[in-house]
């Protein structure tokens, strides 16, 4: 159950980040990289690429909300104690595990989803250069920013709910082992 979440987590982070991603190869080095030919093989390295995408953005998502996720593991005490609470419930029982798991998928989705659409949005305003794009460019730009919002809000709010669900657990079991 964990290994199909975590690679269906990916997979949908890399096709995301696929779609800003291909303009600026096709643009690099002016040649279309995925045409619309289907063969098996076709498939199976876009499946690959797609999957590499989502871990290597996950990573970037995560690099680039480091210090904001600091700011708030800091409002609800400060990584180490977090970090034993955190190990504390994991050994508490297999539903508390669980739950955690669905919670930091997630987070890790909101948080990747978020780094992606404002990507979107940097890629839309720079093609806005392009005199034949500029109006359909603005619009996905603006419409990239709202879901960056929209998925940053989500991701603050997921992150916060599972930082105090850590730490009321955790002075449950504190307050039962006194």
């Amino acid at each position: 159950m964990k290994t199909t979440s975590i690679l269906a987590e990916l997979l949908v982070i890399g096709t995301v980040s696929l779609g800003w991603i291909k303009p600026i190869i096709d643009g690099l080095i002016k040649y279309e990289v995925f045409k619309n030919e289907f063969s098996d093989y076709y498939i199976y390295y876009l499946i690959v690429v797609i999957y590499l995408l989502g871990i290597v953005l996950n990573y970037i998502s995560d690099r680039f909300f480091y210090y904001y996720d600091a700011r708030q593991v800091n409002k609800y005490g400060n990584k180490q104690k977090i970090q034993l609470l955190r190990c504390k419930l994991l050994l508490l029982s297999a539903e508390v595990n669980s739950y955690m798991s669905q919670k930091r998928s997630i987070i890790r989705i909101f948080r990747a989803s978020a780094f992606n659409f404002l990507m979107y949005a940097v890629v839309a305003l720079c093609s806005l250069y392009e005199p034949y794009l500029k109006a359909n460019c603005f619009v996905l730009f603006l419409m990239s920013l709202c879901l960056s919002i929209i998925f940053f809000l989500g991701y603050h709010h997921t992150l916060n709910g599972y930082f105090k669900y850590i730490t009321v657990m955790g002075d449950l079991i504190n307050e039962r082992t006194n």
